[in-house]
């Protein structure tokens, strides 16, 4: 969580009470300075921006979630081949001119059964400084599934400034392939090595990742490893036999059709070795 990527897919989820939550803040841009002869302001802009970042949101809440009575973190998917993630979004209201104030925030164009339980202003210090402020947004259960664009709207006085970001409502989060290392890799043939797999994110409940190996007569795996709801990783056994030269076998971790395959080397004891 918290890598930044150029671009972003990934839908306002259905969760069990769900929250849809970002930071806002609010600060002075770098190299910005007040000026007398200059109206104080402000602008307003999101670190995931639209169109390349839809943020997700669970109609209904997220099980699994120790703090979901409150506030969860939005959930953002970023696609391949840049990599993949959830993490959170800021909102940014940036002092120019010395801007300091109340600076009064609505969130415009909710979806019937989405409610915004955000703060209603920022106070900002005379001559600029800094105040935040999480964006939450809660779906009730009997949302409507689909995307809508919301509009941040911050205002103080006569000034007005607004930035659009699009959700997408779900049932459930979408996946992110998962990640796995195995240990001890390379690995004596007829011994033991281990795997580990690990999600995007934490299982809303429990996830079962589906297992398999490229050659089961050497390196064999269980079909399948559950993750437990509130964890995101989970371990199983490799059993491996005796080889004669060494021999790479790849096994592949899938979850909701998104997969990760890596490789586990299975060796011969040294003195026996003939792979090279």
């Amino acid at each position: 969580m918290g890598r930044n990527w150029s671009r972003l897919r990934g839908p306002i989820a259905r969760m069990t009470a769900g929250i849809f939550a970002l930071g806002l803040s609010v600060g002075v841009a770098p190299g910005a300075q007040a000026s007398a002869a200059a109206t104080p302001d402000f602008t307003v802009s999101m670190n995931y921006e639209s169109p390349s970042f839809t943020g997700e949101l669970i109609r209904g809440g997220l099980a699994g979630c120790s703090d979901c009575t409150t506030t969860v973190e939005p959930r953002y998917l970023v696609p391949d081949p840049l990599g993949c993630f959830h993490g959170s979004n800021t909102l940014t209201v940036v002092s120019l001119n010395g801007f300091g104030g109340t600076v009064n925030i609505r969130v415009l164009g909710l979806p019937a059964g989405v409610t915004s339980l955000t703060a209603a202003s920022l106070t900002l210090p005379q001559g600029g400084g800094a105040a935040s402020t999480p964006l939450s947004l809660r779906a009730a259960s009997a949302t409507a599934l689909g995307s809508t664009t919301i509009t941040i709207e911050a205002t103080s006085g006569v000034l007005s400034h607004t930035d659009s970001h699009t959700v997408l409502v779900e049932d459930q989060l979408s996946q992110c392939p998962p990640t796995m290392f195995f240990f001890p890799n390379p690995v004596t043939g007829g011994g033991a090595s281990q795997g580990t797999v690990t999600l995007s994110g934490t299982a809303a409940a429990a996830t079962t990742v589906t297992l398999s190996s490229s050659n089961p007569a050497v390196a064999s795996v269980p079909a399948s490893v559950t993750v437990a709801a509130g964890a995101s990783s989970a371990v199983f056994p490799i059993s491996t036999a005796a080889v004669s030269a060494t021999t790479r076998v790849f096994i592949t971790a899938t979850v909701n059709g998104a997969g990760d395959t890596e490789f586990l080397d299975v060796t011969p004891p040294p003195s026996a070795d003939t792979s090279s």
